[in-house]
């Protein structure tokens, strides 16, 4: 149940998109399918040759949305809960890996997925950058964090502490990066279990690539979103 509370609130911000334009563009949407699919088996192949797996129990999981309830909030929560990008022509998600285990003295679990996207015009994507840089943004989804970590406790007694959001530029990757950064602990059945959370998105031209890395145990992951995002959009270069 512990893997379940922190796929359903974090897993949808894999899909981030906003409302954009359907205009018209001279993308191959063929060509743009193969580069997106090529990036996506490229990631994986990069994540099996550092000791990920895919995560047998993915598929057991059901797609849930973050709600942002407050008026102040009202807006971003359709920038989680769209599932295409504004202009797209192609786009892939990868399996979900996983590597390590978290066992309470020390081990750490490490999952990590990806997508990979190509949309008509650079353009296209600014929507979605203008949705990560927004000032309500750390506060609202700390307040959407909160509210549905407790709803998938299931009736269970848990407590969310030291949550803390942070939007970060990542200003060396791409032609645009953020990184929403996510910790907290969870205190559930006498157990501690601190977690964190980093969600990539960056572009390069007309091409999009999204990493999530989340972490549950004490120590920080090896894996580098960073690094991740710069791969899928080189291998994106080629029609982006």
């Amino acid at each position: 149940m512990l893997r379940r509370i922190f796929v359903l609130a974090l897993a949808p911000t894999l899909a981030l998109a906003a409302c954009g334009s359907d205009g018209g563009s001279s993308a191959d949407p063929a060509e743009d399918r193969a580069a997106v699919k090529a990036a996506i088996a490229s990631f994986e192949a990069e994540l099996k040759d550092a000791g990920f797996a895919v995560d047998p129990d993915a598929d057991d999981d059901e797609d849930d949305d973050l709600e942002f309830t407050s008026a102040e909030c009202k807006g971003l929560d359709k920038a989680f809960s769209e599932d295409k990008l504004p202009g797209e022509t192609a786009d892939k998600e990868s399996r979900p890996f996983t590597r390590g285990e978290f066992d309470g003295v020390g081990g750490v679990q490490e999952s990590v997925q990806g997508s990979a996207g190509l949309v008509g015009e650079p353009t296209d994507l600014d929507p979605i950058f203008e949705v990560m840089h927004d000032e309500r943004m750390e506060g609202c989804m700390k307040d959407a964090l909160e509210e549905e970590l407790s709803k998938e406790a299931d009736g269970e007694a848990v407590t969310v502490t030291n949550l803390k959001v942070d939007v970060q530029d990542l200003d060396a990757v791409g032609d645009e990066a953020s990184l929403l950064h996510v910790a907290a602990s969870i205190e559930l059945s006498g157990l501690e279990f601190p977690f964190v959370i980093d969600m990539g998105l960056a572009r390069q031209e007309r091409a999009a690539a999204t990493v999530l890395v989340t972490t549950i145990g004490s120590k920080a992951a090896k894996t580098k979103v960073p690094h991740l995002l710069e791969s899928m959009l080189d291998d994106l270069g080629s029609v982006a």
